[in-house]
């Protein structure tokens, strides 16, 4: 089944003495490929470490890092499957953040 082509519209506007404009789509597509491969290296790098963090390590474990990427991955699987939105559209003196599905 074709889902069409779904984007994540990342829009950072900064004006005033500095100005910075950044308009990034990124396709949900390409996203997906990119967070399936960083899963499959972090399930590689999982068998060759302990599922015990070491004591007083403040660092995330491998094991954390890979479930957070299985949510995420099941967070996308969510955002892809219903009509255009936003997330977040945040304006703050002369700083607008938005972050749009299309």
């Amino acid at each position: 089944m074709t889902k069409g082509l779904r984007i994540l519209w990342i829009k950072v506007h900064i004006s005033g003495g500095r100005h910075f404009y950044l308009n990034l789509p990124i396709s949900f597509y390409v996203f997906e490929e990119l967070l399936d491969c960083a899963m499959d290296l972090l399930d590689v790098a999982c068998f060759f470490t302990p599922k015990q963090q070491l004591l007083g390590s403040s660092s995330l474990s491998v094991h954390t890092v890979s479930s957070l990427m299985k949510a995420l991955s099941k967070l996308m699987d969510s955002l892809v499957g219903s009509e255009p939105y936003e997330l977040i559209n945040v304006e703050v003196e002369n700083v607008k953040v938005s972050v749009k599905i299309r």
